[in-house]
Parts: structure tokens; sequence; C-alpha cells
């Protein structure tokens, strides 16, 4: 799990966000550097985030890219609405498409 501590904006160092993780490593506050916080963040069961959330690192701390809607872990890129993780595979053409391993929930 990554641990964002710090996001700059831009390319200063002039001013500084910090980020407040809950237990499970999510970003659920963002403060300015005079400690006011400018940001509450909050997320469904599967880390779908709400509309007015701030940060790019949200949900268990992993980068957040909006224009899919997915978030970025390492050699994946987990969907929240797809329940699942997406990774490339290769076909029987040799050309790369994209497939989700979901679990299932047994109640």
């Amino acid at each position: 799990m990554d641990n964002p501590l710090v996001w700059y904006e831009g390319s200063t160092t002039i001013a500084p966000q910090y980020l407040y993780a809950n237990h499970q490593g999510s970003i659920v506050a963002v403060t300015n550097a005079s400690g006011i916080v400018v940001g509450v963040n909050a997320y469904d069961e599967y880390g779908i985030p709400n509309a007015i959330n701030t940060g790019r690192f949200p949900y268990t701390g992993q980068a957040w890219l909006p224009e899919l809607g997915m978030y970025h872990y390492k050699p994946r890129i987990y969907s929240p609405t797809l329940v699942g993780f997406c990774r490339p595979t290769r076909s029987p053409t040799k050309t790369r498409s994209i497939s989700t391993h979901t679990s299932q929930t047994i109640r």
C-alpha cells in the first residue's frame, strides 16, 4: 500500500496540500499549509469516489485516473464500477485486449 503524505500542484513547492489517510490508506481529508481543511473525501464500498473528492491519490492511496474512472495499482488497473482488476492479455492474433478479473461475493 502506498502512503502519500503531501501533494504539490504545478511546478513549484509553494503551496503543499497535506493528505490524511484512514486505516485502509484511503485519503479522507486534505489540508493546506495552514492546516485548514480544503477537502473531505468519501468513497463507496468498491472505491467509487464522491464527485467532490479532492486529490490524485484517493482510495487506498492509489493514483486515480479520472479519464478512465479507474485506479492505477502498479501492474494492473482497478475499476470500481466493474469491481475488478483489468490487465492486458494476448489473443491468438497477437493483438492486445483488456480482460477484467472480478471476484464474486458468496452470501
